[in-house]
């Protein structure tokens, strides 16, 4: 890979990514006979590397796709064409109505937004993407992969959430302090401050009309549900698993997907960085190599 300096993301960020930064999308797709209007943003550099397949970033609990803008800057970097992706109920993509997350077991409801979503892409995805999906995304991607398998070329899960049973109240406190010696430590990131100024103001995650989905989604995070479906995957499509060395939040020595022998079963990949829990921005050019290292061999 090529050593690139900060006075060359520089002018990357402010010539080429930047400006793409601005002009987010927004696509309405059809859910259950309810439209849905879902927010997302495409960023490439002028010379792409030679192939069809985008990759297409899903964010974890709480963030939008700007929130996953640093990865997606170092991919593109890197020669990715990249898609981030913003839930229903995140960043600036529609509320969904309750019947999307009221009694919900895994994250199907999720699921069929995004194949959905592919499906009104067609024209700009020639062809299936590679799927990235941090924490909570992981679980959602890997159950994409279980049901829609035509929808996906392969799935890379960071640090992901759903795979194994925890306390939801002990969880909580895990994310809350991992937030915080985040917010200590990201300080230091270079690209972070001069991609923030092209990125969209966002509607909050945790404003009245979301915070029942939230409280879903956290009970659900909360499970062991995503091993079922990681379990079904056709063995065709590859899978990485890749995970911070200090993320206490889901440690990696405890992974269900690492100690059940699933990923050694399917030939997947296991990656430990010396990160935490937020792969995506902290130390995030780190977690790009890592996963143009896994896409390169496959």
């Amino acid at each position: 890979m090529v050593n690139h300096s900060s006075h060359a993301d520089d002018q990357l960020i402010a010539s080429c990514i930047g400006p793409q930064l601005c002009s987010a999308q927004n696509r309405k797709i059809d859910y259950i006979g309810a439209p849905l209007t879902i927010d997302f943003c495409s960023i490439r550099t002028t010379n792409p590397r030679p192939t069809r397949k985008p990759v297409v970033l899903v964010t974890g609990f709480g963030s939008g796709w700007a929130g996953i803008a640093e990865l997606g800057f170092y991919l593109a970097r890197d020669g990715w064409r990249v898609t981030m992706v913003s839930l229903p109920g995140y960043g600036n993509s529609e509320n969904p109505p309750k019947t999307y997350w009221q009694g919900s077991y895994g994250f199907y409801s999720e699921v069929l937004v995004l194949h959905r979503l592919t499906h009104a892409m067609r024209k700009t995805w020639a062809e299936p993407p590679h799927w990235v999906g941090h924490s909570l995304g992981a679980a959602v991607i890997t159950e994409l992969a279980c049901h829609f398998t035509n929808s996906v070329s392969s799935i890379t899960l960071l640090n992901p959430a759903g795979f194994e049973r925890q306390n939801p109240l002990w969880l909580a406190t895990k994310f809350t302090v991992s937030g915080l010696l985040h917010r200590l430590t990201f300080r230091g990131e270079t690209a972070w401050p001069r991609l923030k100024p092209f990125l969209p103001k966002e509607r909050s995650p945790f404003t009245r009309g979301r915070l029942a989905q939230r409280m879903s989604e956290w009970r659900r995070i909360a499970g062991d549900s995503a091993l079922q479906f990681l379990a079904e995957i056709p063995d065709r499509i590859p899978i990485a698993y890749i995970t911070g060395e200090r993320d206490f939040v889901f440690p990696w020595r405890r992974s269900a997907i690492l100690n059940d022998g699933l990923l050694v079963e399917k030939n997947g990949v296991a990656q430990i960085l010396p990160l935490s829990h937020n792969t995506t921005m902290l130390g995030s050019s780190l977690t790009a190599r890592a996963i143009t290292d896994f896409l390169k061999c496959i």
